[in-house]
């Protein structure tokens, strides 16, 4: 190849690649005359300056219009003439225009003998990679300020050489000494030890596993203080896929995981007061159920003992009082029976039972009454009311329980006319027992708690006779109510229970 024709080509290549490079490339003799340039260069005069370069245009009648930059380049380009070669960084551009970031190499240029006929300026735009960098500085400062705000401790754990960097936070939480990074194993020593051998586990398996892991722990300081920490970690890898990097964060967890044992130990002693209660409630129950058959049983046996010391008896009817003795004796253990059973579990002992039935052996149970009072007992039982099925002891406890609280709300002598009467009726898929009495009225103000537990108008009364016999209607899916109760129509309690 000839000289001619060599030269030629290294023209051509020199052209394409001003043509075609995106860098700022433009070169200038002693004078400052533009020898060549790219056409990025040229854009970018023209963008920033105003001006429409040409080769052998002087540099400076190019940037006239900016005369701080137009100082800076003269500047740069004269060092350069001198022989020196340098780099500089920053900020370029027309300041009304968005300001770009370059890094711009002056180098001088020399000829075949060695003599000074140029320079050569190549300016690479790295705005993009600035821009980015700023806006990855500014997230992490959002980042550090939630951090910081939500008192959460970051961390990054170089799997490599093994030290961890962590933030301010962080070292407050395990109590570390004032360093940029510290070894690994530092950190694990602030474990506690009941808890060390879980969480190192649980990391290692992280880390083999290329994992996310989360975990709680405590945290044994110096002052031999405890702090419980959660701990939440993700492994990253290198190109090659092996763990490179460990990011994670810990928040102080103490005062969740001491509000959880205050409510435990809470609950605990909650648990012990409803046992009590449960206990302190079936004793109430058994002693208010078991009041009217112990009574009974005593007041027969007074009439077997007045009627033998004074050697006047019916061998017949002191039969009959040994055997209504023995049949209330036998009720008492059914009542303790039943009463427990339901205290404990709510459950009846269900039995299909006509409402006559139960109402007459019920009567049966307080024959005993009507010589201790001036009572009248008036029945009017509808006809045809179908079978129901309720647990036949609760229930007659129930209906004794309102007739023993009618007998009280009457008077006591021979004058008034003291009337007890009961009634059933069908309404819709009800079968409902009236139960009327003609005594006393009960005042507005009882009327409105007369069914709240422990509630009582009785000085040694406990409270827990109508609380207990609602309770107990609605275990049968059925109901008792207040009815009515004043001076003219007396008061009356209503019954409700579901036909099978």
């Amino acid at each position: 190849m000839s000289n001619q024709n060599s030269s030629n080509l290294d023209s051509y290549i020199l052209n394409a690649i001003l043509d075609h490079s995106r860098k700022f490339i433009a070169v200038i003799d002693c004078d400052f005359k533009y020898l060549a340039f790219s056409q990025a260069y040229f854009d970018g005069i023209k963008k920033f300056y105003g001006t429409q370069i040409t080769l052998g245009m002087n540099l400076q009648d190019a940037l006239v219009q900016l005369p701080v930059e137009r100082a800076k380049e003269i500047a740069n380009f004269s060092k350069a003439l001198r022989g020196e070669a340098f780099t500089v960084t920053g900020e370029f551009g027309n300041p009304s225009l968005e300001r770009n970031y370059y890094e711009v190499r002056y180098t001088p240029i020399y000829d075949n003998n060695k003599k000074l006929i140029g320079a050569l300026q190549i300016a690479n735009d790295y705005t993009y990679t600035k821009r980015a960098e700023e806006n990855v500085k500014n997230l992490t400062n959002q980042l550090n300020l939630a951090l910081e705000a939500a008192q959460i401790g970051s961390w990054h754990w170089n799997l490599v050489n093994n030290t961890v960097t962590f933030n301010e936070r962080y070292r407050e939480l395990f109590g570390l000494p004032n360093t940029d990074n510290i070894k690994v194993e530092v950190i694990f020593d602030r474990i506690h030890p009941s808890d060390l051998q879980r969480v190192f586990h649980e990391v290692n398996v992280s880390v083999t596993g290329k994992s996310f892991f989360e975990t709680e722990f405590r945290v044994l300081l110096a002052n031999q203080v405890i702090r419980w920490v959660t701990g939440l970690g993700q492994v990253y890898c290198d190109a090659k896929g092996n763990p490179s990097y460990m990011l994670g964060i810990n928040l102080d967890i103490t005062d969740k995981k001491q509000s959880e044992e205050r409510l435990y130990t809470q609950q605990e002693q909650l648990a012990n007061i409803a046992k009590l209660l449960s206990i302190s409630e079936t004793a109430s129950n058994l002693a208010h159920e078991l009041n009217q058959p112990l009574t009974a049983i005593a007041t027969y046996a007074q009439l077997c003992t007045s009627q033998i010391e004074n050697n006047k008896f019916d061998q017949q009817e002191l039969l009959n009082h040994l055997k209504h003795i023995a049949k209330q004796s036998l009720r008492t253990g059914e009542i303790i029976h039943k009463i427990k059973e339901f205290t404990k579990h709510k459950s009846l002992s269900c039995e299909l039972t006509s409402i006559d039935d139960l109402i007459n052996e019920t009567l049966e149970h307080i024959t005993y009454l009507k010589r201790a009072y001036t009572l009248n007992i008036v029945l009017n039982l509808a006809q045809n009311i179908p079978l129901i099925n309720i647990d036949k002891i609760h229930l007659q406890q129930v209906i004794i329980n309102i007739i023993l609280n009618a007998l009280e709300a009457m008077p006591t002598d021979n004058d008034h006319d003291n009337q007890i009467s009961i009634a059933t009726a069908l309404n819709n898929n009800y079968a409902e027992i009236f139960i009327k009495n003609n005594g006393a009225p009960i005042n507005e103000e009882t009327q409105k708690k007369i069914f709240d537990n422990y509630f009582t108008t009785k000085a040694s009364g406990m409270g827990i006779g109508l609380s207990m016999c609602r309770t107990i209607l609605e275990a049968h899916r059925g109901n008792l109510i207040l009815l009515y109760s004043s001076k003219e129509k007396g008061t009356c309690f209503k019954l409700s229970l579901p036909i099978h």
